[in-house]
C-alpha cells in the first residue's frame, strides 16, 4: 500500500494516539509525572503533523477537482469481444464511455455512462446493439477490441 502523504508513521505500522488521561491527583512521583509529560507532548506534536498533512491532502484533492473539471472529454462507443481464461468463454461487453481527450482506454481512465454485457450465444443481439448505437450516436468515436479485422 503506497501512502502518498507522511503522515507520521511507515506503510507497514501505525501509530497510535493515546488519549488516556492519567490522575495524577494522587500521584507523587516526579518521574512517572514526567514521563506522562513527555508522552503527552509527544501526541500532541504527532496530532499537529497529522492535521497538517490532511490539510495538504485535501489542497491536493480540490486542485485535481479543478483539473478535471477543466479537461476536456469525449464520448466513445466501445464495443470488447473477450474470453475469460477458467471456462474459454466469448463474452461482450458493449459501453458508452466517458474519457479524457488524449488518454488511453485500457488504463481506465474512462467513466462509465452505459453498460450492456452479452454472453457469446447472444452476439447477434450484441453487434445489433452496437449498430443501433452507432446509428443513435454518428458523431461518437467507436473503438472495437477482440475482433479479428480479416
Amino acid at each position: 500500500m503506497h501512502i502518498p502523504y507522511d503522515l507520521g508513521y511507515k506503510e507497514d505500522e501505525q501509530q497510535t494516539v493515546n488519549n488516556y488521561f492519567y490522575s495524577f491527583s494522587n500521584t507523587y512521583d516526579v518521574k512517572k509525572l514526567m514521563e506522562n509529560y513527555n508522552v503527552a507532548q509527544r501526541n500532541k506534536e504527532y496530532a499537529q503533523n497529522l492535521i497538517k498533512n490532511i490539510e495538504q491532502y485535501q489542497m491536493d484533492l480540490y486542485n485535481r477537482c479543478q483539473e478535471i473539471q477543466q479537461t476536456i472529454f469525449e464520448k466513445i462507443i466501445y464495443f470488447e469481444r473477450y474470453t475469460y481464461w477458467y471456462d474459454n468463454k466469448v463474452n461482450f461487453d458493449l459501453l458508452i464511455i466517458s474519457n479524457p481527450v488524449g488518454k488511453d482506454i485500457k488504463n481506465k481512465y474512462y467513466k462509465t455512462i452505459e453498460k450492456y454485457k452479452f454472453s457469446g450465444r447472444e452476439r447477434h443481439l450484441a453487434i445489433r446493439k452496437y449498430k443501433e448505437l452507432c446509428n443513435l450516436y454518428p458523431n461518437m468515436k467507436t473503438v472495437k477490441k477482440g475482433f479479428d479485422t480479416t
